[in-house]
C-alpha cells in the first residue's frame, strides 16, 4: 500500500507538471497568436490613414475601431511634421482597446507619409485635345500666320528651380509633351528635313487606354524623342478642373503694358484678377513672392518679360475663358500657365520656363519650352493626393 501510495504521488505529480507546461505553452501560444493579430490590425491601421489622406490631405485619424470578425481593432493618430509630411501612428489592440481586459495585447507602428496633391502642371505641353508643333514653310493647319521660318527649332527640356536656375543644371529629360485624345495625329511634330529641327527631351504622352500609342502621334523630318520608350499612352487622362476665380481678387479690368512699363506684384495681394493682361514692347512684370493671376486672355509679345527673374513656381496664371492665349515675338515667360478652355500659340523664339497646359497648343517658328519639375506639386491639383511612404518603425 505505502509503495502503491508513493507511485500515485509521483505519477499525480508528473501530470500536475506536465498539465502546468501544457496550459503555459497554450497561454504563450495564444499570447503569440494574439500579438501577431494586434500587428496586422495596426498594419490596417496604415493602411486606412494612407487611403483617407489620398482622399482628404486633412485627416486627422480615427479613434478605436472595431474589426468585423475579429476580437480587436485599432486607432489611428496623425501629427504633422511639415505641410507634406504626416507621422502616424497606429495601434492595433486584441482583444479591445482596454488593458485590463483579460489577454490584452497592444501593437504600435510609427510611419511618416508624405502626402502630395498632384498639380495640373505634369507636362512641358499638354494640350488636352491636341498638340501641333511645326518648324517649316507648309502652311498645312489652317494657320495662315505670314513670315515663316523654315530654319527654325523647337527645343524642349526640363530642369527643377528648387535646385538653381536653368544654367547652372544639366537640363533633364523630364519635358514632356502629352494630350487626352486618341484620335489619329492627336499630336503632330512636323520639321521637315533640312528646314529646322524638334527635339523633345522627354517622352510623348498620348490618351489611356491606346494600344499602339503611335498611331495617335504623327511625326515628319528632323524630329527627336529621347524618352524610353519615346511614345507612350498614360495611365489615365490629365485631369484639367475648371478654372473658379476667388474672391476678393486685386487689380481687376484689362492691363495693358507697352512701351517698357513696368508691373509689380505682390504675394500680399495676391490673387490678381484682369478681364485682359496684355503685355508687349518690351513691357514686364515682376513678382515679389508667391502670386497667382487670373485673367480672361493672355498675351505676351515683342519681347515683353513675365516673371524674368523669379522661378515657376512663384507665379502662375489661370486664364478664365476660352479666349487664346499667345506668346511670341521673342516673349521671356517665366511661370505655370494653366488654360484648359484656350488654344494657346507659341511663336517666334518664345523662351517659357514653367509648364503650358491648355485645351489645344500650337509651336511654331522656334520655342524653347523647359519644363520646371518643381511645379508638378504646384498650382491647381489634377485627381487625388498621393501618399507615399516614407518610413516605418515599430517603437
Amino acid at each position: 500500500m505505502a509503495l502503491s501510495l508513493a507511485v500515485v504521488v509521483v505519477l499525480t505529480t508528473l501530470g500536475a507538471s506536465f498539465l502546468n507546461r501544457s496550459l503555459s505553452e497554450d497561454r504563450l501560444g495564444r499570447r503569440t497568436v494574439d500579438r501577431q493579430v494586434a500587428f496586422y490590425l495596426a498594419e490596417a491601421g496604415v493602411d486606412r490613414a494612407i487611403a483617407e489622406l489620398r482622399n482628404n490631405p486633412a485627416w486627422s485619424g480615427v479613434s478605436y475601431t472595431p474589426m468585423t470578425g475579429v476580437a480587436g481593432g485599432y486607432e489611428v493618430t496623425v501629427a504633422a511634421l511639415s505641410p507634406a509630411l504626416k507621422r502616424l501612428t497606429s495601434t492595433g489592440h486584441v482583444p479591445s482597446n482596454i488593458p485590463t481586459a483579460a489577454g490584452y495585447q497592444p501593437w504600435r507602428l510609427e510611419t511618416v507619409v508624405e502626402v502630395v496633391t498632384p498639380s495640373v502642371f505634369q507636362f512641358s505641353v499638354f494640350g488636352a485635345e491636341r498638340v501641333r508643333m511645326k518648324v517649316n514653310d507648309e502652311d498645312d493647319d489652317g494657320d495662315n500666320d505670314e513670315n515663316e521660318r523654315p530654319d527654325a527649332h523647337v527645343l524642349i527640356d526640363s530642369y527643377d528651380s528648387s535646385v538653381g536656375t536653368y544654367l547652372s543644371q544639366t537640363p533633364g529629360q523630364q519635358g514632356d509633351v502629352g494630350t487626352n485624345h486618341i484620335e489619329d495625329d492627336a499630336i503632330r511634330l512636323k520639321a521637315n528635313t533640312g528646314e529646322g529641327s524638334i527635339t523633345v527631351h522627354g517622352q510623348v504622352k498620348v490618351g489611356p487606354n491606346l494600344p499602339d500609342p503611335a498611331t495617335a502621334v504623327e511625326i515628319t523630318g528632323t524630329v527627336t524623342i529621347t524618352g524610353n520608350p519615346p511614345i507612350v499612352s498614360q495611365a489615365q487622362a490629365l485631369s484639367l478642373p475648371a478654372v473658379t476665380i476667388p474672391s476678393p481678387c486685386s487689380g481687376g479690368g484689362d492691363m495693358k503694358l507697352k512701351g517698357g512699363e513696368a508691373l509689380t506684384l505682390f504675394q500680399s495681394a495676391s490673387p490678381y484678377c484682369y478681364t485682359k493682361l496684355d503685355l508687349k514692347d518690351q513691357s514686364s512684370i515682376i513678382v515679389q513672392g508667391n502670386v497667382v493671376i487670373y485673367t480672361g486672355e493672355f498675351t505676351v509679345k515683342q519681347d515683353a518679360q513675365v516673371n524674368a527673374a523669379g522661378r515657376p513656381t512663384q507665379l502662375i496664371i489661370q486664364v478664365t475663358s476660352n479666349k487664346n492665349v499667345k506668346l511670341q515675338d521673342g516673349a521671356r515667360v517665366v511661370a505655370g500657365i494653366y488654360a484648359p478652355q484656350s488654344k494657346a500659340k507659341v511663336k517666334d523664339d518664345v523662351v517659357l520656363y514653367g509648364s503650358l497646359v491648355a485645351a489645344r497648343i500650337k509651336v511654331k517658328h522656334g520655342a524653347a519650352l523647359h519644363y520646371d519639375e518643381a511645379l508638378a506639386s504646384v498650382g491647381p491639383s489634377s485627381g487625388s493626393a498621393e501618399a507615399r511612404l516614407r518610413s516605418w518603425r515599430e517603437p
